[in-house]
Parts: structure tokens; C-alpha cells; sequence
């Protein structure tokens, strides 16, 4: 059917489908109509007998009454006008029959089949082509009587048969009219294409290239008209000039070949004086790059922001990709003579890629350009080849790029041509808009030391080395490059590499990816690769969307979900788009209410200084730079949903996610006494994701465990009025009563590392111990052993690399200097962007307690009182150790054993050093300060 409907001339397929369409409308039609009058006379009828059965039915009332059977005969006997009824009957209420009525033959109901379930519920039953309906007679709200009737349903047969003759009637003439008005339409259609298929005909029979289609209009065939007429001309022209052009490009040839022969011998006494120009500049250049490693190295050894750092990083991390390409070019020679050796190596293929594409974003971005990365999610992505090498043509290919292009966009695609199990074959594919390119400069693009440009006024500059170089690498691995491109069309250059599989972990695993599950997001960019690889991203993890051009239509968009009751939950937004900017559309979108709800990230190619400040400022909750990882897209994403960030009117930008990828969605119980012990755990525990709750003290936290839930408790075992075991008993007994409620996870936090002191916490009920002082990868451990399923896309690589201000497991070693900087700048750490100095806060706090408490200790060593010197020197210690005074802390720490001890002696001349190093404690700490501490009163009494 399908092959005979490709056969049929235009005009007939033309017909065809009008026809087809149109029946299909009038059959529709015919269908529906005759259904609706189906219905309509059927519960006419029923209303008509309803109506007749309740005025019989009145009318049979007294009858009943005094039992006059003839005068219910009577009544029913004129129901005999009514040619539709059949049999009629009226029931007494004891069942019994006092009157009936037949037409014709038609056999009496018997009380039992009157009794009828189904006609006792409804008062009506539509069965057999025939309607029977039930009607009761009331007297004085008494059921004194029942009335039967049942009537035929052939007079409605009779009107249906007639109104869809009607219709029938209406289809024909409908069909009718449709064949005239396709017939007469098609022409419009089929005329020019006719004509075109009769002047090709002609040409293709006598060959006449001189021939020209006529046309008048200026749509699609007339555009067609006119091109074959140019096409035409073409030929024509080429005709003509044929002959002399073979002529002409014989002698070309064979004045090449003469040359080609000189040239050969001057091009291998030229090989070797590259080979040792290659040398000698590569040594010249290799000089200064050791110097700005080695001092990029000794930068990050120094204490750095985290802003500082990752300039730093990126200058080393450039350094070392520019150091590989100049020893590659060292070794140019070897890979004439075959000497270059691949390595074997396994690493990570999308960390590569995306490391790659960071370098030379800031290049892209420096001429407004978009860089896009785009890593297919069905790509293995461990695998082992020579990562150095496939770093350095894709470095190559992608600098290129960008170098080429003034304006619009240079996209990476890696992804996967054929898997064959335990290797796989990778397709890098590098596609730019920018100047393209002819096919005879593409000719000289892979050869070593040519240019498409070649002068010296050329406006790109370059060795013309780096795609031979690139070539031969690729070769050596066994794979192939080539490119495409026409000029002012941009070019595309790709590599195929087979490359084998490793045993590894996703970078981004699958199951994490259900967090964002059923949310929805609206992508506003003015790039169409941009929308289309953010729009497969969210699929992926199951996000649903719809993409804007422009920031007018995606505010149209979002008004008109809100509407529609379907309000977005996020809008991802494009900094830099024509007309209104990101910020722009972020400001209008917050001063809209029926839009509060809905949460804002913006992507910038432009990464600015200040430009986040404008963005926190427009109310948007995430700010990233181009172009981003799927791992940070996704992970600021989560923490966006999950408020954290949004409850503190922070910002999320990819500083936050290289500070911690890692975080827990749970709700955590804090008791602890200490206020410095206080600040330092909920940074920790809210930097991580957690929602945190304090108690001051063991009856808060057991009042607070019996009235809310909570995913894991945090128990200071030393505490005023209740301490951390007492409480914990209290909690565990709490548990018993209800049985079935699964155990609350409770972790002591305590300052003894004694031996013995973890067995007396795990009797008392806790389930593990953290001794003080504590860092974030203590508390990281603690909570990935007890709350997994809390866990939040984690990065284990990011999780092992130790940050270089950051606390190992192990507390800290006694130093002589007063303060340990490490455990402040895993304080510092925990900052978030745009919020109070967090250091700054814990020290003021310390710094105003401290005197105060030592005030207490003075006074109970004047009242030989031990249980509070004991107390207050336990809290001391922890608090002291907290900011790094560990040598204070050890003095606290001495303080409390001898209290334990009941032993007084020496207590005062402790008292004294104690007091000494605290005022060298606060010359230090108030150094660290962010803000001015002259108003802070440091004296001890």
C-alpha cells in the first residue's frame, strides 16, 4: 500500500490526502452526531414514561385505598393510547397484583420478576430493546403501592434510522464538495512542479543548456525556478570555458612536477635544520618555564585564599600542559625517525577532558567566546592510554579554535563510536564558528611548518607545528584526525583513538542522580548548543525543561507556567545574551512575587571580579562559570534544592564546591556547653549540609530528643546539669518504651583521649567517640559510617586530597608558638561567601568568655572548690584547643587532672601560667581578627 501510494503522481497523492482528510473529519462527524442523538431520544423517551408512570401512579392513590380494582383496570386501560407501552401492572404493598394491562399477546409480569434488584435501585431498566420502569405510590409519605410499566423502544429506532439517513446525506454531499475544491486547488501546487518536470525532460533529451524555466511567483517554486535557471547558467558557463581550462592546468601540472623534484632535495637538507631549530628554541623556552613552576610551587606553600590558590594552581597547572607541549617539541625529531615511545597510563577520561577545558576557558571567555564541553554520559570513563598526549592535541585543536574565532562558540563533543567490550573507540570532536577554510589550506593543514597564512603581515600567528605534531601523535596511538570547514563557515576537526577500558568509579554515579528527580527548570540562552547540551544534562537527571532564546521570551515562559499552575522550580540564565542581560532578567524575575518561589542560576563566560556580588545582589541563588562541570552543575544544584545555602541568602559559586563536594542531608542534635565548641562544630556540621540544633546542656538535648526527630546526636560528654551520659541513658531509655523506633546514632565529643575513655562512652550507649579537637574529616568520617544514605554526591577523590590548610584525623602536635594557624585556617575554611567572618566571630566570642570563666576559676581556688575547677578547666581546654591555643590548652588540661585527683597542690601557680599564656593568646588571636578588637575587654580580673 505504502510502495503504491509513493507511485501516484503529486497530483493524485495531492487528492489523496485531502480526500482523506476530509472523510475522516465527516466521519467523525457522522459518529459523534448519531451517538449524541442515540442518547438524546433514549432519555427522552425515559423521562416521557417516567412522567406518564408518576401521573398513573397519583391518579391510583384512593383506589389503593379503598380497593377499588376496577378503578385501577381503569387507569391503567388508558395507558392504550400510548401504542409504545406493552404491559402495565400495579402491586399492592404486600406484593400482591390488583390491575394489569397487556397489548397484544404480551405476556403479564409475575411479582417476582418485577422484583429486580437492579429496578428496585434505578426505578428504570433499559434491557432487550425494551424500557420497564418502576414507580412507587406514596400516600401521607406511606408506600401504599407499586406501578410496573414497559414500553417498546421501536419508535426510537425508527427516529434514529431516519436521522442518520440525514447524515449519510450530509457525508456524500460533503465528500463531493471536497473532490471538487482538490481538484481545482492542486493545480496550484502541481503547475510548477509540471512545468519544472517537463523543462528537465527537455534539457535531459536535447541537451540544451540554453533553455529557461518560466515562473512569476516568489515562493518556494519560484525560488526553485530561479535556482534551476542559475544552475543552468552555470553549466553553460562552464562549458564554454572548459577546453582552455584542461589546457591550462595540464602545463600547471607539469610545471609542478619540475619544481617537485627541485623541491625534494631542498625539503630533507631543510628537515634536519628544523629538527635542530626545534631543539635549541624548545631549551631557550624550557629555561623560564622552570622558573615560573618552581615559583608556582613555592606560592602554594604559602597561606593563600582559596581565590589565590586557584589562580595559583591554574598557573601551575597551565605551566605543566605548556612545559609537556615544549619537550614534545624536543622531541619532534624522534617522531620523524619513529623514535617517540606512547605510554601506557590509566586515568580518568572526563576529569581530563573537563581540566583541559578550564585552562582555556579563561582564553575563550578573554574574546567573549562560548567554550563548550559536552562528555557523552554512555562513555567508559576510566580508560589507559598516554593522557599527556591526548592532552596535548586537544589542547592544540582547541587553542586553534579559539585563536580562529572573533565570535559564537568553540564546542568540545568526546563520545563513544563503538564499544567492543574491554576497549572502546572515542571520537574527540573539536567544531568552531570562526573563520574556516579552504580546501586547499586544509590540504597544507597537516603538514609541519605551513600556515593557511603564510605572509608576514598575517593577522594569526603560530609555528604552524602544532596539528603536524597532533597528527603524528594521534597516528602513534593507532588512531586518525581529519577536519572539515568552508570559508566563513567555521571548521570542525576530530580524532578517533581506540583506547582501553579500566576499572574505576564514575566521576558522577547514577544513583545520586534521583535527587532531582521530577523537578522542573527553564533555560534561558542565547546559544543554541548551550540550551541543547544543559537541556541533555537535566534530562539525565530527570529534570523536565524547556529552553529561550532570549531573556523576553523565558519571563513570557515563566508568567505563563505560573498561569497554568505549573511554576518552574529554577531558571538556568546565560550572563552575557543581546538586549537583557542574566542580571537583568534575575532582577525582574525577584521583584515579581508570583515568581519568589522559583530559584535562579546564572552561567558566565566572564568570570569578572564583582560580578558575583551583583549576582547575590539580583536575588540569584547560584553563580558558575563557563564551562561547567557536570559534577559542580549537579552538586550546587542539589544543594541548592536542598535550602541550605538559600535558608542563609548565601550564593553558591564553584569556590563553595572545590572547598566541599561533599555533604549530608540530615538533621543533627548539637549539645554542647562550650560557646567556642558551639561556633567550631555547627560551621563544620552546616558546611557539610546538615541542619543543625544546639542544646547547652544534657536536659535540653534529652528534652530535645523526646520532642523532635533527628537523623544523629553530637554529645558532649562534660555538661552543667546533666552531662553527656547521663543524657544519652535518659535517651536510650526514651527508645525502649517505643518499641520499634529505630536507634538514634549518638556520637561523644569529648577533650579526654585517655585510655578507657571511648569503652565508657560506648557503655553509657553512645555509638562512637570524636575526641577533641575535632577538623571537618573527622566529622565527614563520622558521618559516612552512620548516615549513608544521607550522603550527597560524593567525591572521593576530592574527599582524599587533603586541603593545604586542612586538619588531618589526628589532633594537632604540641608546637612552642602560641597558636597553631592550621587549626584557624580550617576555620577558614568553613566561610561562607558574603557572611560574617566566621574566625573573626568564634575569637571575639572567646575572647570575651575567657576572662569571665577564669574569674570563676580564681574564685574557687580561693573556695577550694573542685568540682568547678574541674568543670571550668575541662570546657577551657576543649574551647583553647579549638582556635589553635594548644599550649593553653595543655595548661586547662593539667588543671582538670589534678582536679579529678582531688589534689589542690600547685593549682595556683598554674592559675598563673595560665594567665600568662592566655594574654599571648590574645595578642595572637587578635591578630587574626578581620575587624577592630579595641572595644573588647581582654583583662582576666
Amino acid at each position: 500500500m505504502t510502495q503504491f501510494f509513493h507511485n501516484l503522481s503529486v497530483k493524485q497523492k495531492f487528492n489523496t490526502i485531502i480526500l482523506g482528510v476530509c472523510s475522516t473529519i465527516l466521519l467523525l462527524t457522522f459518529t459523534i452526531a448519531f451517538i449524541s442523538q442515540w442518547f438524546l431520544y433514549q432519555r427522552n423517551a425515559l423521562e416521557e414514561l417516567q412522567s406518564l408512570s408518576k401521573i398513573i401512579g397519583d391518579n391510583s392513590t384512593a383506589a389503593l385505598l379503598f380497593q377499588d380494582d376496577e378503578a385501577l383496570e381503569n387507569n391503567l386501560h388508558s395507558l392504550a393510547q400510548k401504542t409504545s407501552i406493552l404491559t402495565s401492572a400495579i402491586y399492592r404493598a404486600d406484593g400482591a397484583r390488583v390491575a394489569s394491562f397487556s397489548r397484544g399477546g404480551h405476556q403479564q409480569i409475575s411479582p417476582q420478576r418485577v422484583k429486580n434488584t437492579e429496578l428496585e435501585e434505578k426505578g428504570y431498566m433499559i434491557h432487550d430493546g425494551r424500557i420497564q420502569i418502576l414507580t412507587p405510590i406514596i400516600l401521607d409519605n406511606e408506600r401504599v403501592g407499586t406501578l410496573y410499566l414497559q414500553a417498546s423502544m421501536g419508535d426510537l429506532y425508527k427516529l434514529l434510522l431516519e436521522a442518520a439517513g440525514y447524515l449519510v446525506l450530509l457525508l456524500l454531499g460533503g465528500l463531493v464538495l471536497a473532490v471538487v475544491l482538490a481538484n481545482r486547488l492542486q493545480k496550484i501546487i502541481t503547475g510548477p512542479v509540471t512545468q519544472l518536470t517537463t523543462a528537465i525532460q527537455q534539457i535531459s533529451t536535447e541537451k540544451n543548456y540554453r533553455l529557461r524555466v518560466k515562473h512569476k511567483s516568489k515562493d518556494e517554486f519560484g525560488l526553485l525556478a530561479e535556482g534551476f535557471n542559475n544552475m543552468l547558467g552555470q553549466i553553460q558557463q562552464r562549458d564554454e570555458h572548459l577546453e582552455e581550462q584542461v589546457r591550462n592546468r595540464t602545463a600547471e601540472l607539469q610545471l609542478t612536477m619540475d619544481k617537485a623534484i627541485v623541491l625534494a632535495d631542498e625539503a630533507q637538507a631543510a628537515s634536519k635544520a628544523k629538527s635542530q631549530f626545534l631543539a635549541n628554541m624548545s631549551h631557550e623556552i624550557r629555561t623560564p618555564m622552570n622558573g615560573v613552576l618552581g615559583m608556582a610551587e613555592m606560592a602554594l606553600d604559602m597561606n593563600l585564599t582559596l581565590e589565590q590558590q586557584n589562580a595559583i594552581e591554574t598557573i601551575k597547572s597551565s605551566g605543566e600542559s605548556l612545559l609537556t607541549i615544549i619537550n614534545d617539541i624536543l622531541d619532534f625529531s624522534k617522531i620523524e625517525a619513529g623514535k617517540l615511545e606512547i605510554e601506557t597510563i590509566n586515568f580518568n577520561l572526563p576529569a581530563l577532558i573537563e581540566e583541559i577545558a578550564q585552562i582555556l576557558a579563561h582564553r575563550a571567555h578573554a574574546k567573549g567566546l562560548e567554550l563548550i564541553v559536552d562528555i557523552a554520559e554512555t562513555l567508559h570513563p576510566d580508560m589507559s592510554s598516554d593522557p599527556s598526549r591526548i592532552r596535548q592535541v586537544l589542547t592544540n585543536l582547541l587553542s586553534n579554535a579559539i585563536k580562529f574565532t572573533e565570535q559564537g562558540e568553540v564546542y568540545l563533543k568526546v563520545e563513544s563510536l563503538k564499544d567492543m567490550g574491554d576497549s572502546e573507540q572515542v571520537r574527540f570532536l573539536v567544531r568552531d564558528t570562526g573563520i574556516g577554510m579552504t580546501a586547499e589550506e586544509r590540504k597544507k593543514l597537516f603538514q609541519p611548518f605551513s600556515q593557511a597564512d603564510e605572509s608576514t603581515t598575517r593577522k594569526y600567528g603560530g609555528t604552524g607545528l602544532g596539528l603536524a605534531i597532533s597528527r603524528q601523535l594521534v597516528e602513534l596511538m593507532d588512531g586518525q584526525i581529519n577536519c572539515t570547514g568552508n570559508p566563513g563557515e567555521g571548521a570542525e576537526f576530530w580524532f578517533d583513538l581506540t583506547l582501553k577500558k579500566t576499572a574505576g568509579t564514575r566521576i558522577l554515579a547514577q544513583t545520586p542522580t534521583q535527587e532531582l528527580k521530577g523537578l522542573s527548570a527553564l533555560v534561558v540562552d542565547d546559544n543554541q548548543t548551550n540550551r541543547e547540551l544543559l537541556t541533555h544534562q537535566m534530562n539525565s537527571w530527570g529534570i523536565k525543561q524547556e529552553g529561550a532564546e532570549d531573556g523576553l521570551k523565558g519571563l513570557t515562559i515563566l508568567h505563563r507556567a505560573v498561569e497554568e499552575k505549573r511554576p518552574f522550580d529554577m531558571v538556568l540564565l546565560d550572563m552575557h545574551m543581546p538586549h537583557m542581560d542574566g542580571l537583568d532578567v534575575a532582577r525582574l524575575i525577584r521583584k515579581d512575587p508570583t515568581l519568589e518561589r522559583t530559584k535562579i542560576i546564572i552561567l558566565t563566560s566572564v568570570g569578572i571580579r564583582g560580578d558575583a556580588q551583583l549576582a547575590r545582589e539580583a536575588g540569584i541563588n547560584i553563580y558558575l562559570t563557563k564551562p561547567v562541570r557536570q559534577v559542580d552543575l549537579y552538586n550546587s544544584l542539589v544543594e541548592l534544592m536542598n535550602g541550605n545555602y538559600l535558608e542563609k541568602k548565601d550564593l553558591i559559586t564553584q569556590y563553595h564546591l572545590k572547598k566541599e563536594l561533599t555533604t549530608f542531608n540530615a538533621r543533627v542534635l548539637l549539645a554542647e556547653d562550650n560557646i567556642i565548641n558551639q561556633q567550631v562544630a555547627k560551621g563544620v556540621l552546616c558546611k557539610l549540609g546538615c541542619r543543625v540544633e544546639l542544646a547547652t546542656n544534657g536536659l535540653e538535648a534529652v528534652s530535645a530528643a523526646q520532642k523532635e526527630s533527628y537523623d544523629i546526636v553530637f554529645m558532649d560528654c562534660q555538661m552543667p546539669r546533666m552531662d553527656g551520659y547521663e543524657a544519652t541513658g535518659k535517651i536510650r531509655w526514651m527508645e525502649d518504651l517505643k518499641s520499634g523506633q529505630k536507634r538514634l546514632p549518638i556520637i561523644a565529643l569529648t577533650a579526654n583521649a585517655l585510655s578507657g575513655d571511648r569503652e565508657k562512652c560506648l557503655a553509657a550507649g553512645m555509638d562512637d567517640y570524636i575526641s577533641k579537637p575535632f577538623g571537618k574529616e573527622k566529622i565527614i568520617k563520622v558521618l559516612k559510617h552512620w548516615l549513608p544514605e544521607n550522603l550527597h554526591s560524593p567525591s572521593q577523590a576530592n574527599l582524599s586530597k587533603k586541603h593545604p590548610h586542612g586538619v588531618s584525623d589526628q589532633s594537632p602536635p604540641m608546637e612552642s608558638k602560641t597558636i597553631d594557624t592550621k587549626v584557624l585556617n580550617s576555620i577558614r575554611d568553613l566561610q561562607a561567601d558574603g557572611a560574617e567572618d566566621l574566625l573573626t566571630k568564634i575569637i571575639k566570642l572567646f575572647l570575651e568568655d575567657t576572662p569571665g570563666q577564669l574569674e570563676k576559676i580564681k574564685l574557687a581556688l580561693e573556695n577550694s572548690d573542685i568540682a568547678t575547677l574541674r568543670l571550668i578547666s575541662h570546657s577551657l581546654k576543649s574551647g583553647s584547643a579549638n582556635l589553635g591555643a594548644l599550649n593553653l590548652s595543655a595548661l586547662f588540661r593539667k588543671m582538670e587532672e589534678n582536679a579529678r585527683n582531688d589534689s589542690m597542690e600547685g593549682a595556683s601557680e598554674l592559675f598563673v601560667q595560665i594567665e600568662r599564656e592566655f594574654q599571648k593568646a590574645v595578642k595572637s588571636l587578635s591578630a587574626e581578627m578581620v575587624t577592630d578588637i579595641e572595644t573588647i575587654d581582654f583583662r582576666n580580673g
